[in-house]
């Protein structure tokens, strides 16, 4: 079952109030007192909101040369790593920052940074450690059940998962995230009319909610509901072209229902939206040879192997273009 159930929290895109000790109180005041370090992140802020996110990331390893301990700097660094999906730059500098300042809201932030490593024990151990310091009433507080509500339906103790999504419904009961969440454990209880409700109250709270879209294209598609499944997915990579599990059950579904050209536009889009990702590049390129878009294909295996000359799956298909081309 594809992974849709997990979103980024806002603590990831700003820096919000902790609870340390009056003598980290002192010490943070110190640290936030230093101009140049306050300049640097101002500054790499500032970047960031003009898409210049490389020269934002040297400011902020600037602000760090300058205090490796600065507890603001660590924080805006993880989160740089986090929005980019790296996730064991993000967990090197979030276990810094615990080390700087342990407290329950850095606590959250390498826990999130686990689970979407796919460090589930270490993520599990991590938020259960969080939890011990919480206050009833804090905000990131929700995340922390929903996160461990998503490692137990992963571990397959939909019991504890039931139970820790429960907490977070009473936390708040208008999330469409936790919906989704809910409608995701019911399908790994095959309990597909249970989870299509959860779904569709999910887009009764957001309709553009993708995730949501995609649970309910594939409660449609166990149901044998081909035509609306397919009109379910598309709507997910219309509302969010970068969703790559939704870009990728429509690849798929695309080859069974022989809509290949529906299947090459949504890849053209994901791809768009990201560097590189090799599989789905190897998917649109098969695509392309299907219809014999040879030019298409050449071009799409270049742009590859600009990124990575030595992908050996690449370069045994662009060694059989000569030989299908003739």
């Amino acid at each position: 079952m594809p992974d849709f159930i997990f979103e980024p929290t806002e603590s990831l895109h700003q820096s919000r109030g902790s609870f340390p000790s009056p003598v980290q109180d002192r010490e943070a005041f110190v640290q936030e007192s230093n101009p140049q370090i306050a300049a640097l992140l101002s500054n790499a802020e500032l970047l960031f909101k003009s898409e210049e996110k490389d020269l934002g990331f040297a400011l902020l390893a600037k602000a760090l040369s300058l205090n490796s301990h600065h507890h603001l700097s660590l924080k805006k660094m993880g989160a740089f790593h986090f929005r980019n999906r790296k996730w064991n730059d993000a967990i090197r500098v979030f276990e810094q920052l615990l080390h700087v300042e342990n407290n329950f809201e850095n606590l959250c932030l390498l826990g999130e940074a686990y689970a979407q490593a796919g460090r589930d024990l270490d993520a599990q151990q991590t938020f259960e450690a969080a939890l011990l310091v919480a206050t009833s009433d804090h905000q990131m507080l929700f995340d922390v059940h929903k996160n461990l509500g998503n490692i137990y339906c992963r571990q397959g103790d939909f019991h504890e998962a039931e139970e820790q999504y429960f907490k977070a419904f009473t936390l708040n009961p208008n999330s469409d995230v936790l919906q989704i969440n809910l409608g995701t454990l019911e399908i790994q209880k095959d309990d597909f009319e249970s989870a299509q409700q959860k779904f569709r109250h999910a887009l009764e709270l957001n309709p553009e909610n993708d995730r949501a879209w995609v649970g309910l294209a594939l409660v449609h598609d166990k149901k044998g509901d081909f035509h609306l499944a397919f009109a379910n997915i598309e709507n997910a990579v219309d509302l969010a072209p970068g969703n790559r599990t939704a870009t990728h059950i429509l690849a798929n579904w695309c080859v069974r229902d022989h809509r290949i050209d529906r299947g090459i536009e949504a890849l053209q889009n994901y791809l768009a939206t990201v560097d590189v990702d090799h599989e789905m590049s190897l998917v649109l390129i098969h695509f392309f040879c299907q219809l014999q878009q040879w030019e298409m294909a050449h071009l799409e295996i270049e742009r590859v192997l600009l990124w990575d000359p030595a992908n050996e799956q690449i370069l045994q298909v662009l060694e059989q273009m000569p030989k299908v081309m003739k």
